[in-house]
């Protein structure tokens, strides 16, 4: 553990990585819905009626995708509409297709940090350890932003604590490369491998 703390006060001297190996968080432009109505529309601005209404005749377009490659779910989950979320999961969509940046529904819920929407996707039986871009999970996700909410409810179901992205990087490395100290402490809590190596064997 001791020398585990020398690398961490190490990474903290250093300058800020340049985020190639972490997960993005950044922007809502996704959010934004393109050249596509009926389900998606519904789905984007939480109108659960509406969705109800249509859902006979538009049921073929469930998992269809807008011009920004976001289904009905990804737009519900990251506009925080736990309603719609738990319907159209209800209805057995895909959960786990990967839209812009390769995120997933629940990538997009934890990004926003809508917890009733992670728990729906979670309870429904999403997959807490789907890789987007660069091999993150959304528990690399969560740790990067930081959120021990997300943290802790990611790891209630079943979410692999040491999940390692394309460079080898778990959820307590990323941790330790973007500063988040608290988060650190928290990952170590809940039993991370401090001797996780990266690809490089470091």
């Amino acid at each position: 553990m001791q020398s585990f703390m020398a690398l961490l006060r190490r990474v903290r001297e250093r300058p800020t990585s340049d985020g190639a190996s972490a997960p993005s968080t950044s922007g809502t432009s996704e959010l934004r819905e393109k050249g596509r109505g009926g389900l998606h529309s519904a789905a984007a601005r939480g109108d659960l009626a509406r969705l109800q209404g249509i859902w006979w005749r538009k049921r073929f377009r469930i998992n269809s995708r807008d011009a920004n490659k976001q289904t009905p779910l990804h737009l519900a989950c990251a506009n925080g509409h736990a309603d719609v979320v738990r319907f159209l999961a209800g209805k057995k969509c895909k959960l786990n297709p990967r839209g812009m940046y390769k995120k997933t529904p629940l990538m997009l819920a934890v990004q926003h940090q809508h917890k009733d929407c992670v728990t729906a996707l979670l309870e429904h039986g999403a997959d807490a350890d789907r890789k987007g871009a660069g091999g993150n999970t959304a528990l690399h996700m969560a740790a990067l932003m930081p959120s021990k909410a997300m943290v802790e409810l990611l790891l209630e179901h079943n979410a692999q604590i040491d999940a390692r992205n394309d460079l080898g990087y778990t959820p307590l490395a990323v941790a330790i490369i973007e500063r988040r100290e608290e988060m650190v402490e928290f990952l170590l809590e809940k039993g991370a491998d401090v001797n996780a190596r990266d690809i490089h064997q470091r």
